[in-house]
C-alpha cells in the first residue's frame, strides 16, 4: 500500500496517570534506621511485576502497555571483566570499597540453582547530573540500585528515581526479537536479525538511489551512550551521505549550546560542580532544582548551611517551588519576564559601579554594545516588565555582584523557550559584568536534562554538528572527518547540505521530503509538539524503523521495522554528565532474546550496506577509542580517556589529553613506590586539567 494510502493507526489507550512524585533523595548511606520507610513509594520490592513505582517513563509510554519507570529505556550497563574493562560481556567481581572489608557475596537460589550476588559500579541513566551507582545483579537479573560511596557526583546519595531501575529492566513489555509487518497496521511477524537488515538495507538503498541521501533521516536521543550516538553520525554522515541526524536533546538543550558558542565559542560549561561547593552566590532561573536535580540541590543546600560562608540561593521563578521556599531569595518573575530581569540586575551592577571593569577590558569583546543595552533597561522598567519588585532586583544584583564568587544555573525553564537562547545569553553576561569566571565557585553552569545529552553533542549528534565540536557546515572540518574516516569510493561523505532538526524532520516527513525516518531510543509520537501533525509525518513515511528496548509504543505503532536494543545494565559504553565528566558504564547482565547494543546493531546496517570493514570494532571500547581520536587538539579534548582508565581510576572530567593521562600514571606509579599518595590526591592531580580549562 502506498504510504499516502496508509490506514489510520489505532488511537493507543489512554492510561491512568498515577502520581509521579518528585525526584527526592533516596536514603543514603548516612541516614539513619527507618529512612527508608520516607522512601516506601519507590521500593522496587513493592511494585507489581513490571509496573514501577514511579509511574509512566521516558522511553516512551507505550500503546496499549503498562506505564513503565519514570525515563528510562536504554542506558548504561555495569559489568567489569577480568581482563578488559568496558567490554560486553558481563564478568569479574568488585574488588573490596576503599576502607571496607570485603564482604562474602550474597547467594540467591533461583531455577533450582544457587547464584552469587555481585556489585557492579556503573552511572545513573535518567538525569544529567551523572551520579555513580552500585546495580546489584545475581542470576541474570538486576536485583538493587544503590549510590557509589567513591564517585564524586553523589558521594553515595541518590534520588528516587533509580531504585526503581530493576522494574525498568525486567518489564514484561520488552523488545526481545526483530518484528516486521508488510502493511502498515497489520500483524507483525518475528524476523532473524539478518532478515531484518537486510529488509532495511534494501529499501535504505533504493530511497538513496531513487531520491537522494537527504530523503534518510535519523532521529536518536540523549538516553543513548557516546558509543551508539558516534556510530550513528559516523554511518548517517559520513557514508550515507545526509546530515539528517538529530536528537530529542534539540528539545531541551540546543538553546544553551547556542548560547554557549555564541559567548563563549564553543559548547562546554565552564564549571563543575565542585564549584557549587565553592560558592558565595548562587542564581537559579528556570529550575525546580531541588525536584528535578536532588544530589545537585543537596550540593547547594550544604554550601547554603555552612556556618563560617554560607552561600546566598537566589531563586527566579514564577511559582514558589520547593527550591524557591528554600531560598534566600525568591523573584517570582513573570512567565516571559527572565530577560528584562536579568537586564535590570545588570542596570542596577553598572549603576552601582559593581562590575569588574578590569576582567572585561582583559577577558570580554562587546561589552560596550551590550552596556548601551543594559542602560535601556532601568530597574524600574525590568520590574514592569518582569513582574519583580524593584527593590528585589536590586537586592539580587548586588548579592550577586559583591559576592566573592557567583554562579548562575538554569535548566528547562531557560532552555525551552522562544528566547531560551537571548535567556541563556542574559546569563552568562551576569557573570562576565562582573568577573564571575575562571576561579573557584564561579560562572555559568547549564544543569543538563538527559543523561548524555553532552555525550551526543561531542560526536556530533546534532544535523549542524561532526564530532569533535566541529561544524557540519564549514569545509574544513568536513574534510578533516572524512579524511579520518577514510571513506571508501562507496561512502557519499559529510554532505555541505544542511541537516534537518527535529522539527524540520517532521515537516519533510510530512510534506515527502524525507521518505525514510530511523528511529533510536525515543518515542517521538508522544514527546515531539504537536503529536497529530507527527502522527500523520509518520504515516506518510516510505519507511519507519525504530529500534527500542520497548514494544509496543506510540511510535512502534508507525512502525515497519522494530529492532530489539539492549537497556541500561545491558552493554558496555561511557556518558558524559553536564560538568563533562565522563562515565564508564559497564554490562552486567544479558538483555532480554536477541536484543543487541544499539552501536552493533548499526553496524550490522552499515555492514549490509556494504561498508562493514568501516564498521568492525570488536567492542564498545574499541568505538570509544575510535571516537576520542577525533577530539585531539580540540576543545573536548578526550584522547586520554579509555574505557580501561574509566573501569581503573572511575569518572573523568575533560579536556583529559594522552599527556594528562601520562602525568597521571606517572603519579600512580610514584605512589605505589612510596605508598604515599592516598586516592583523593591522586584523583585531584587526574583532574588538573579542569583547573586550566577554567
Amino acid at each position: 500500500m502506498p504510504a499516502q494510502g496508509r490506514a489510520a493507526v489505532g488511537r493507543p489507550r489512554r492510561r491512568r496517570l498515577r502520581h509521579l512524585p518528585a525526584a527526592q533523595l533516596a536514603p543514603g548511606p548516612d541516614d539513619g534506621p527507618g529512612a527508608g520507610r520516607r522512601h516506601r513509594r519507590a521500593d522496587p520490592r513493592r511494585a507489581r511485576p513490571g509496573r514501577s513505582p514511579l509511574g509512566p517513563h521516558r522511553r516512551g509510554r507505550r500503546a496499549r502497555a503498562r506505564p513503565r519507570a519514570a525515563g528510562h529505556r536504554r542506558g548504561r550497563r555495569a559489568a567489569v571483566g577480568p581482563d578488559r574493562v568496558g567490554c560486553d560481556e558481563p564478568g569479574g567481581r568488585e574488588r573490596a570499597e576503599p576502607g571496607r572489608r570485603a564482604r562474602r557475596p550474597a547467594r540467591r537460589r533461583r531455577g533450582g540453582h544457587v547464584s552469587e550476588e555481585r556489585t557492579v559500579r556503573t552511572a545513573c541513566p535518567y538525569c544529567g547530573v551523572g551520579c555513580g551507582l552500585k546495580a546489584t545483579v545475581a542470576g541474570g537479573r538486576l536485583l538493587r540500585v544503590e549510590g557509589d560511596e567513591d564517585h564524586p557526583v553523589n558521594r553515595g546519595r541518590t534520588c528516587a528515581k533509580p531504585v526503581a531501575l530493576p522494574s525498568a529492566v525486567h518489564a514484561r513489555d520488552r523488545a526481545t526479537v526483530p518484528q516486521r509487518r508488510d502493511v502498515p497496521d497489520g500483524p507483525w511477524r518475528d524476523v532473524s536479525w539478518d532478515e531484518g537488515i537486510d529488509w532495511a538495507a534494501g529499501r535504505l538503498r533504493s530511497i538513496v538511489e531513487e531520491h537522494g541521501p537527504e530523503a534518510v533521516a535519523f532521529y536518536v536521543s540523549g538516553q543513548l551512550m557516546t558509543e551508539d550516538y558516534y556510530v550513528v553520525n559516523k554511518l548517517a554522515k559520513g557514508f550515507i551521505g545526509t546530515n539528517s541526524v538529530d536528537s530529542n536533546s534539540r528539545l531541551c538543550m540546543s538553546s544553551a549550546v547556542a548560547g554557549y558558542k555564541a559567548t563563549f565559542g564553543s559548547d562546554g560549561p565552564l564549571p563543575s560542580y565542585d564549584d557549587l561547593d565553592e560558592s558565595d552566590c548562587i542564581l537559579l532561573l528556570g529550575s525546580n532544582t531541588a525536584a528535578c536535580h536532588p544530589i545537585v540541590w543537596s550540593r547547594i543546600k550544604a554550601a547554603q548551611a555552612r556556618a563560617d560562608r554560607p552561600c546566598q540561593v537566589i531563586v527566579v521563578d514564577p511559582r514558589r517551588t520547593v527550591t524557591a521556599q528554600a531560598a534566600d531569595l525568591h523573584l517570582p518573575v513573570l512567565p516571559g519576564g527572565d530577560v528584562p530581569l536579568v537586564l535590570g540586575m545588570l542596570h542596577a551592577i553598572v549603576r552601582d559601579g559593581l562590575t569588574d571593569e578590569r576582567y572585561l577590558a582583559d577577558h570580554t569583546e562587546g561589552w560596550d554594545e551590550l552596556r548601551a543595552q543594559v542602560d535601556e533597561w532601568p530597574v524600574e522598567r525590568a520590574a514592569a516588565a518582569s513582574g519583580v519588585d524593584a527593590a528585589l532586583i536590586e537586592d539580587a544584583a548586588r548579592r550577586f555582584a559583591t559576592a566573592g564568587a557567583a554562579m548562575t544555573c538554569w535548566t528547562m525553564g531557560a532552555n525551552q523557550s522562544t528566547a531560551g537562547t537571548d535567556k541563556n545569553r542574559a546569563l552568562h553576561a551576569l557573570c562576565l559584568a562582573t568577573g564571575q569566571l575562571g576561579r573557584p565557585g564561579a560562572g555559568p553552569l547549564s544543569l543538563t536534562g538527559q543523561p548524555n545529552a553532552m555525550g551526543g553533542r561531542e560526536v556530533g549528534g546534532l544535523a549542524n554538528l561532526l564530532p569533535g565540536y566541529r561544524n557540519a557546515a564549514s569545509p574544513e572540518d568536513r574534510e578533516a572527518v572524512n579524511t579520518f574516516w577514510r571513506l571508501p569510493p562507496t561512502a557519499a561523505g559529510v554532505s555541505e547540505r544542511p541537516g534537518l532538526v527535529a522539527t524540520d524532520l517532521v515537516d519533510a516527513l510530512h510534506d515527502g521530503t524525507v521518505k525514510a525516518v530511523w528511529i533510536m531510543a525515543t518515542n517521538p509520537a508522544v514527546s515531539l509538539p504537536d503529536s497529530a501533525k507527527v502522527h500523520e509525518a509518520l504515516r506518510r513515511a516510505e519507511l519507519v524503523v525504530v529500534q527500542d528496548a520497548y514494544h509496543p509504543t506510540e511510535t512502534t505503532a508507525f512502525a515497519d521495522l522494530v529492532l530489539p536494543a539492549a537497556a541500561w545494565p545491558e552493554k558496555a559504553g561511557t556518558t558524559t554528565s553536564s560538568e563533562r565528566r565522563v562515565t564508564l558504564m559497564r554490562k552486567a547482565i544479558d538483555p532480554p532474546g536477541e536484543a543487541l547494543p544499539d552501536w552493533r546493531i548499526l553496524a550490522r546496517l552499515a555492514a549490509a550496506l556494504g561498508w562493514e570493514d568501516a564498521f568492525s570494532w570488536p567492542d564498545a571500547a574499541a568505538v570509544h577509542a575510535e571516537f576520542v581520536s577525533l577530539t585531539a587538539g580540540r576543545v573536548c579534548d578526550q584522547t586520554g580517556i579509555t574505557h580501561g582508565r574509566l573501569g581503573r581510576d572511575g569518572s573523568v572530567r575533560w579536556p583529559f589529553t594522552t599527556a594528562d593521562a601520562e602525568r597521571a600514571d606517572r603519579l600512580r606509579r610514584r605512589a605505589a613506590l612510596t605508598d604515599d599518595l592516598p586516592p583523593e590526591v591522586l584523583r585531584a592531580d587526574a583532574e588538573a586539567p579542569e583547573r586550566a580549562h577554567h
